[in-house]
């Protein structure tokens, strides 16, 4: 910090890239949401009536405004985000405290944050997938039983459609024989018949 007037800070070139993307898609989104009047907190920025320029104007207008460098204090730069908290892990070069929140740097400096909320968060959807994977075995297993009962099903319907087609075949000659008995029975009746009349010659 030169004065209490200008901060000094280094702005990676990637970042403002990304920064200035972000401001295209965001003064996309404010005319799609219905905006008449868009512009950004650049220091030298603009404003534009959107119900007033055409297509090619508004174009113009959100590549320039996109395009401003964003160093030097020249636009509003910040981050929030109130669930945030230090790294915790196992060891002083990948985090910043330990398991219980300890700080490496010094014995019983604590720190006291959101963390404890999103652990809290982070096991509850834990138990959440555990819930559902109990459901889905659960499932599983009825889907098993319905499975092996409908194999049993199918077993039993083979085995009828087997007796049926026997019983159909049983059926068929049974037919057959009842056809033949009929032809002996008229062959019966005609010799017979013809006996009958030799006698009466």
């Amino acid at each position: 910090m030169e004065s209490p007037l200008r901060i000094i800070y280094k702005l990676a070139g990637v970042d403002e890239k990304n920064l200035q993307k972000g401001i295209d898609k965001v003064l996309r989104i404010l005319v799609a949401a219905g905006a008449k009047e868009i512009g950004t907190h650049h220091n030298k920025g603009r404003t534009l009536n959107v119900k007033q320029v055409s297509y090619h104007e508004f174009e113009k207008f959100v590549k320039e405004e996109s395009s401003r460098p964003l160093a030097d204090l020249s636009t509003p730069l910040c981050s929030a985000h109130q669930m945030g908290s230090c790294r915790m892990g196992s060891n002083l070069k990948q985090s910043v405290v330990n398991e219980t929140r300890e700080t490496w740097e010094m014995e019983g400096l604590y720190v006291a944050d959101t963390i404890k909320l999103e652990l809290d968060m982070l096991s509850k959807k834990i138990e959440v997938k555990e819930v559902e994977n109990v459901y889905l075995n659960e499932s599983i297993e009825r889907m098993d039983k319905e499975l092996q009962q409908i194999k049993g099903a199918n077993c039993r319907l083979s085995h009828q459609v087997k007796n049926s087609e026997n019983l159909l075949d049983k059926d068929l000659e049974l037919l057959e024989m009842i056809k033949r008995l009929r032809a002996v029975e008229t062959l019966n009746e005609e010799f017979c018949r013809y006996i009958e009349k030799l006698n009466m010659d």
